[in-house]
């Protein structure tokens, strides 16, 4: 079932984009040492789902590991963390970005098999559905607002609303409420 997909966090934009580049798709990013409250409080949106932290193996990223795993375990998420070899992710800078995707796929295989598993019709929002409800910069605004989110595009906020399990039905609520 789709609700069964993994939410990923990493620190940063690139190895955001390594996994997406992977198949993975619902990936938080915490922007490097800058984690703060309000990302870990947004995180209380998807308690609902697994998650898989993916930090850099580097003295920032056992710090985020500690901060968002504390949270998570404080707050009753199922939550893994992966554990990447420090020489396989160094470049001129360690991090995940670094990594080989040969690497990186091993490492994470659980999890691309797992997402690969997934039906896609089960989506709870397709994009066509999405873009046809959510069709001007208003409601995509009050969807922010409503879900707390910084600036995010329409796609992303797709991957949001999968991620909180929001169908059609309860998107059109949504925006009738608020």
């Amino acid at each position: 079932m789709y609700e069964d997909r993994y939410v990923y966090i990493v620190e940063g934009k690139n190895d955001f984009n390594k996994l997406y580049n992977l198949g993975l798709r619902y990936i938080l990013i915490t922007h490097g040492k800058n984690v703060n409250q309000d990302f870990l409080d947004f995180l209380l949106n998807f308690k609902e789902r697994k998650f898989a932290l993916l930090f850099d193996p580097d003295k920032v990223g056992k710090m985020l590991c500690e901060i968002v795993s504390k949270f998570l375990k404080d707050n009753n998420f199922n939550f893994e963390i992966v554990k990447l070899d420090k020489k396989e992710c160094t470049n001129i800078k360690i991090g995940v970005e670094n990594a080989t995707n040969t690497y990186l796929k091993q490492s994470l295989s659980k999890f691309i098999l797992h997402e690969e598993n997934q039906n896609k019709k089960d989506m709870y929002l397709t994009k066509d559905d999405f873009f046809e409800i959510v069709n001007n910069s208003n409601n995509k605004q009050k969807l922010l607002n409503y879900f707390h989110l910084q600036k995010a595009s329409k796609k992303k906020l797709l991957d949001y609303l999968n991620m909180k399990k929001i169908n059609c039905d309860k998107l059109k609520m949504l925006l009738d409420e608020i």
